[in-house]
This record gives structure tokens, C-alpha cells and sequence, in this order.
């Protein structure tokens, strides 16, 4: 079981935010120095209250309605009316582990003290959360302006017992949930509903996720990306730490000497005065094709901003982003736009481009390795013999292109689709949950075009190990078996879509 200890002084990290939203038995807890804080904001905005203060969400309408008074409005009634016209949510859910991470990202952000909840509405939501809450939340229908209004007050809904929610897979209404463990639902108080949906919760957990996935693909693409080339014979001068040093960049320097010390283990690699001097490399220029010889650059590029971009998503976890907010310490309760998703947007936008030009590498790799002008003695399309008879992979890489492809028409910057929207309210508008779900629904194509990859690597390592007789890296032979853990070798042409969507989702649940 993971124990969560919110600190004031903690940093809530994308990998921690994934344990708490998939591990069954996850839990959060509040230290008392946490509790005191938000006791401490709830109390001060009681005062601002009490004194006629005007606060929005509490003394007004909403939105563009704000200049209407609502003081003498039923305040529970006010609060669950902001959920009613909010919650049109539409497309799919979101999935139990996604419902989860919002969930857990926004009770860390409302612990943060700046949202005014009162203590018991915050310890009632953690206690949900441990029990296994998840909330069945529609994908679309937030613009990322004013945070994310809508999955969020699906998700609100849900916790005051007028949604729906995920039980033993299947979808059940909230009421029942409640009634079924023994729990009342939330009844928000105040501001408290406001406070709630008026955040990046959504977008934020959801670029998380990606994030964590980039982290995997860009792994498995380090991996593969060597033995592509060990399969090639390729020189490993290309690779010399000593370049990086001429060009510092982080990445660059880390994945040259990764890259340099695997092919220090294999045999198969090229030394650079090799091709002039062994009639076995006579076909074989002085130098690689760039999707060898610049991995370090073309990978190590990507673990930068893949670095940068976990600042910037670490930063949102940790965040309060909601209007207005209310500072305790310094007596000061201040309307703003602190739940613009525009950091996310842009964050998003980025990591999805990460996701397509990885798999525009990976469906290169495909490429070359399939081409028996470019594979070095490795047949076409890694077909078995007889020859005439088999095609090999010739289809799967037909669909490589083809989810690549996809993911081009799908890789256009949202971000840029501002316009707009409630009564000209919102007329600059993130979009980042939009960007964020998109990367979600990427997802599966890039890993399925790594699993095709995959699986010629280990034919084309069954074809080497046949044609000659030499050390593979360590490296190469573990991926070789657990490769083999999941697809046999292709001794004839065989349906192979059900064997790559399973290794794709075994990549995606490592």
C-alpha cells in the first residue's frame, strides 16, 4: 500500500501521481501542519463572509453572470446549480486509473491552503479517495480556461452523490456507491463547489500520465534504437562521448555514453577503419545513415524537453489553481486568472509532438531494416524461407506507416485553436485538456508501432544468430527473451494483429 503524506514542504512528482491513481489500496493522508493551513484559509474566508465582503462564487453568479448578487440565494442550492449546468460533459470516460489522478491531484492542490474548503469537506474527499472512489467523468468539454469546469463538475457531481462512478468495472450511480459502503456524500458549503471545478485538475493529471508514458517510450526507444543498429553492424565512432563533449547538451552527453558502452559488449558493431580493410563490409559506407549515427542527438533532444516538461507539469501538480484565492497569512483574498491551463496547453501541445516524432524514428528504423538495399544480408521484410513462398512483416510495416500517419493529421498544435466562448467571457482559451486527452489517444499508436519494431529486432537477432556466430550486448539478449516471452518467432507468414496489440499493451503497462 502507498502511503501519501502531503507536507507543505512536499513536491507531488508525475511518477508518484500514476502510483496513487493505479495501485489498488492507495491512500492520503494530511499532516497536521496541512490541516492547520487550510483550517487557517477556510476560517479567514468565513470572516471575509461575515463581513459582506464580495467574493466570487459566493456573492455573485458565475462567469459572466458575476454582477448578479446571489447573497441572499439558498448557498447549497447556488453551489450544486454551478454543477447542473456545468456537467455536459460528453464523449468517453475517462478511465478508472485517469478518474483516480484527478482525483488525487485535486485534493493535493486544495491541501495547498489557497482554496478556502473547509477542513471536514477536505478530509470527507480523502477519505473517498481511500476508499476507491473514481468518478466516471466524460473526456470532453473543457476548454481549459476557467480550469477544467466541466469533467470537473462531473467528478463533483459524483462525490455528492448525483453521478456516476466505476464499480468492479462497471458504471453504477453515485447514490447507490454511497449507500452500498456506508459513506455520506460531499455537501459543498460556501464556495466549495466553485473552489472544486475551478481548477487544472483534469488537464494537469492527464499530461501527467502522458508524461510518464514519453518517459517509456523514450526508453524503449534507447533500446531498440541500439540494437536496430547492432543489427546493422554499425560503427560505433559515431557514438564517442567525446562529441557530446564538443556539444554539451544533457542528453546528448548521457545517451552517447549509454549507447557507446552497450555496443563495447557486442561484436556485431563496426570499428571506423573496418570497411576499408575486410571485404565483409566492401557494401558498407564510411559512414551511417543519420538514424544511426545521430541517435545521441536525435534522442537526446527529446530527454531535454521531456526534462523541461516535467518542470513544467511538476510545477501545475503542485499549484493552486482556482479563483479567487484566498491568502490567509497576508489577509488578502484576490480574484485572478490562476486557472488558465495555458502552461499545460503548451506543455501538452509539445509532449504530443515528442510522441510523434519518436514514432516518425521507430517507422524509419521499420524502414531501413526491412529493406534488403539497406539491412545488411538480413532478408526482405525479415521473411522465413522459403523464399516466394512467406512475406514476412511487409503488412506490419504497411501499418506502421499507416498509424504514423494517424498521428501526423492528429499532431497540429491545439493550443492554437483559442477562440472565444462564454458570452466573450473566455475570449482566450488554453485548450489544454483538449491537448492533453489528444496525447492519450496517441498513445496506443505509438506503442503499437514499437511493437512492431519489436518484433522484427528479434527476427532480425534469430537471422544473426544463425548467419554468425558472435557476442550480442547483454542488452540485446534480454530483450531478446522477454520479446520472445510474447511473440514466438515467425517461421511463417501468420495473422499478427492480436500478437502486436498485446505486446503494445505490455509496453504500455510496464
Amino acid at each position: 500500500m502507498i502511503k501519501w503524506q502531503i507536507e507543505l514542504d512536499s513536491f507531488l512528482e508525475a511518477n508518484l501521481l500514476r502510483d496513487l491513481a493505479i495501485n489498488e489500496g492507495a491512500s492520503i493522508s494530511l499532516s497536521q501542519e496541512v490541516q492547520g493551513k487550510v483550517n487557517q484559509s477556510h476560517t479567514f474566508l468565513l470572516e471575509r463572509i461575515n463581513s459582506g465582503d464580495w467574493i466570487y462564487g459566493y456573492s455573485s453568479g458565475f462567469g459572466p453572470l458575476a454582477h448578479e448578487n446571489s447573497v441572499k440565494c439558498d448557498n447549497i442550492q447556488h453551489q450544486k446549480n454551478l454543477l447542473y449546468h456545468l456537467a455536459t460533459g460528453q464523449g468517453e470516460n475517462l478511465s478508472l486509473q485517469e478518474s483516480r489522478a484527478v482525483l488525487a491531484l485535486r485534493i493535493r492542490q486544495l491541501a495547498l491552503g489557497f482554496s478556502g474548503v473547509s477542513l471536514a469537506t477536505l478530509l470527507a474527499i480523502i477519505e473517498l479517495f481511500n476508499k476507491g472512489f473514481a468518478a466516471a467523468i466524460p473526456a470532453l468539454g473543457s476548454v481549459g480556461a476557467s480550469g477544467d469546469l466541466t469533467p470537473l463538475s462531473h467528478l463533483a457531481l459524483s462525490l455528492s452523490g448525483e453521478g456516476e462512478v466505476y464499480k468492479n468495472g462497471s458504471i453504477i450511480d453515485s447514490q447507490l456507491w454511497f449507500a452500498q459502503n456506508g459513506l455520506n456524500p460531499i455537501v459543498w458549503q460556501e464556495r466549495e463547489a466553485l473552489a472544486f471545478v475551478n481548477g487544472t485538475a483534469c488537464m494537469t493529471a492527464l499530461a501527467a500520465l502522458n508524461l510518464v508514458q514519453l518517459k517509456k517510450i523514450l526508453s524503449r526507444s534507447l533500446t531498440q534504437v541500439f540494437i536496430y543498429a547492432e543489427m546493422l553492424s554499425a560503427y560505433r565512432e559515431a557514438w564517442n562521448p567525446l562529441l557530446a563533449q564538443a556539444r554539451p547538451h544533457k542528453g546528448q552527453k548521457l545517451l552517447s555514453e549509454t549507447l557507446f558502452n552497450w555496443s563495447l559488449e557486442s561484436d556485431f558493431f563496426t570499428a571506423e577503419q573496418q570497411y576499408q580493410t575486410n571485404d565483409e563490409f566492401s557494401d558498407k559506407l564510411p559512414q551511417d545513415a543519420y538514424s544511426i549515427r545521430c541517435a545521441p542527438q536525435l534522442l537526446g533532444a527529446v530527454h531535454d524537453d521531456y526534462e523541461a516538461l516535467g518542470k513544467t507539469i511538476d510545477c501545475e501538480i503542485n499549484s493552486a489553481s482556482d479563483n479567487p484565492t484566498i491568502f490567509a497569512l497576508e489577509k488578502q483574498i484576490i480574484h485572478g486568472g490562476n486557472f488558465n491551463g495555458q502552461h499545460i496547453a503548451f506543455a501538452s501541445d509539445s509532449l504530443n509532438q515528442k510522441l510523434v516524432y519518436l514514432a516518425i524514428y521507430a517507422e524509419k528504423r521499420i524502414s531501413k531494416i526491412c529493406d534488403p538495399k539497406h539491412n545488411m544480408g538480413l532478408s526482405a521484410f525479415l521473411k522465413p524461407t522459403p523464399l516466394g513462398l512467406n512475406s514476412g512483416f511487409m503488412g506490419a510495416q504497411v501499418t506502421s506507416t499507416a498509424l504514423l500517419a494517424n498521428l501526423k493529421l492528429n499532431s497540429k498544435p491545439v493550443s492554437l485553436e483559442t477562440m472565444a466562448t462564454n458570452g466573450d467571457n473566455q475570449d482566450m482559451i488554453s485548450m489544454g485538456t483538449l491537448s492533453a486527452w489528444r496525447g492519450r489517444e496517441m498513445l496506443s499508436n505509438v506503442f503499437a508501432i514499437l511493437a512492431i519494431e519489436a518484433m522484427i529486432l528479434a527476427e532480425a537477432i534469430d537471422q544473426r544468430q544463425v548467419l554468425k556466430k558472435r557476442k550480442m550486448a547483454a542488452l540485446t539478449e534480454d530483450f531478446y527473451k522477454d520479446i520472445r516471452t510474447q511473440v514466438p518467432p515467425l517461421k511463417k507468414d501468420r495473422p499478427l494483429s492480436k500478437e502486436i496489440k498485446q505486446l503494445a499493451s505490455v509496453f504500455f503497462n510496464a
